[in-house]
């Protein structure tokens, strides 16, 4: 078994990353993912993002601690790094998020000094091409403080396991159908790209009808992150200690207007957003709290 490497790095800037990304077009032969970890030290909070992000989410106050879905996000670059390296075997055009997890194991003050770090974890077979990992820890003064697992699929047909089981749902359909709890998200193009911003996720599919449409999307879409960050913002408290699951499912077409569904008012357990006239399901996810 290899150790893995870690290099530390600056945080990138987000538009080379997008450039490199465009032009990287992998090579699956005898294809493996790095063991490379990526690691940024000494970062900091950029107060106006965070107050960018937290407007595009619907929260007014942070209380002073980072949202739960936050380091996640500031993590981007370092993935996109990771991703744009000439060793990772996948294009990434067409890459499809489909799970993210996070645990908060404390709050995060929004002044804390953190160092965040970045690396591959693993892959599973799946019937349309390969589902691979990525891991995110942030830790403070040598504490780990958070973690974030990203699921990603390439799909390639010279890879891809007809034969893969199918992953049990997270939630299942008659768990969805009995969320009780019924509140509104408005997504637009406005809210995507003031969460484009201070994220740094400048995708062309999120920023415009005519890039969305160049990429062969019918209209712009919502971020992922930002529906489950928006979601989470409705349903947790930002200094809780949690375990969240989630799973994206069909994208979110703008503008749109959302219906998020929990089983109970701010703590929930389980959660759900559709859209407006209950048909599509955008995101599902479980939420535990304890001394994680």
């Amino acid at each position: 078994m290899s150790i893995g490497r870690t290099q530390t790095v600056k945080m990138p800037s987000m538009l080379p990353l997008y450039l490199h990304a465009a032009m990287h077009s992998g090579n699956v032969k005898d294809w493996r993912l790095s063991d490379v970890t990526l690691a940024y030290k000494g970062w900091r909070c950029d107060k106006a993002k965070l107050k960018k992000y937290c407007q595009s989410i619907g929260v007014k106050k942070t209380g002073g601690v980072l949202p739960p879905v936050y380091p996640q996000i500031i993590s981007f670059p370092l993935q996109m790094k990771l991703m744009t390296r000439k060793d990772f075997p996948f294009k990434l055009l067409g890459l499809v998020h489909l799970t993210q997890s996070v645990t908060q194991h404390s709050p995060i003050s929004e002044s804390s000094k953190l160092d965040i770090s970045v690396k591959f974890d693993g892959h599973d077979a799946h019937r349309k091409g390969v589902l691979f990992y990525l891991k995110t820890e942030v830790h403070c003064n040598g504490e780990l403080m958070w973690e974030g697992r990203a699921g990603y699929l390439f799909r390639h047909r010279k890879i891809a396991d007809p034969d893969a089981p199918k992953s049990a749902p997270l939630l299942a359909d008659d768990e969805t159908q009995s969320l009780a709890f019924t509140q509104t998200l408005k997504s637009a193009l406005p809210i995507t790209r003031r969460y484009a911003m201070a994220s740094g996720d400048i995708n062309p599919i999120h920023m415009s009808g005519v890039t969305a449409k160049l990429l062969g999307f019918k209209k712009p879409i919502a971020h992922g992150m930002w529906l489950l960050s928006a979601a989470l913002a409705k349903v947790t408290q930002a200094n809780s200690k949690l375990h969240v699951d989630a799973e994206f499912k069909n994208p979110v077409f703008l503008p749109r207007s959302l219906y998020l569904k929990a089983d109970q008012p701010n703590p929930a357990a389980k959660f759900a957003v559709f859209n407006d006239n209950g048909e599509d399901l955008h995101i599902v996810g479980r939420i535990k709290y304890s001394d994680c």
